[in-house]
């Protein structure tokens, strides 16, 4: 009986302290439900038409186009919450600092980053080594920023996307844009209306 019960101990152990381990580990980023159904993943503007597309589904480095709407998945993209830079996924008053948090904190908005479907591993990142300009990129939390956005419900099914780190930087609202021509870069706006701000989840 003492035999098996050393046996039983031996097995558990182990568990016990792998179940712990995970409890302290950071929690993974999951993806966030919008308010509309998003069954094709689109995020489009209200005016000419035009979404946010990742061309040919590229790798690092690759310009995020504003393109007229197709079947195509390199416009299917997932909000992901920020999990592993802030606390739930949350902007709080300390969470992620400086006029994102001044603006927002108590608001308690998600913080997410946008991952392409068709490519499948990268996000959408402003930097300032690119004058703000949208190009996919690592899906980074923690220290780096430029994948951050904060996602500000503006009416039914839409939203913008405001920059963490260009907001921070600028110490204004930078959202998320694009020209109003097709295959124009996206890129990070500090003018509500000279760009094409407003993006909302399509669904068929």
């Amino acid at each position: 009986m003492l035999g098996r019960l050393s046996i039983i101990v031996a097995i558990l152990l182990p568990a016990f302290f792998i179940a712990g381990a995970n409890a302290n580990a950071a929690p993974a980023a999951r993806v966030t439900v919008p308010r509309v159904d998003t069954g094709i993943n689109d995020l489009c503007d209200g005016g000419p038409g035009l979404c946010l597309r990742d061309p040919s589904n590229g790798g690092t480095g690759t310009p995020v186009l504003t393109s007229t709407l197709s079947s195509s998945n390199a416009e299917d993209w997932k909000m992901i919450l920020d999990t592993g830079r802030c606390p739930n996924g949350t902007v709080t008053s300390s969470c992620p600092g400086g006029f994102i948090s001044s603006v927002y904190g108590s608001q308690h908005l998600p913080l997410v980053v946008l991952k392409n479907v068709g490519q499948g591993t990268l996000c959408i990142r402003t930097a300032a080594g690119t004058q703000y300009k949208a190009e996919m990129g690592t899906c980074d939390s923690g220290q780096e920023i430029s994948s951050a956005f904060v996602q500000v419900q503006i009416g039914s099914g839409e939203y913008e996307f405001v920059s963490v780190g260009a907001s921070n930087a600028f110490g204004t609202f930078e959202r998320l844009a694009g020209g109003a021509t097709n295959n124009s870069q996206a890129f990070d706006d500090p003018a509500a209306g000279s760009g094409n701000i407003d993006w909302f989840a399509l669904f068929s």
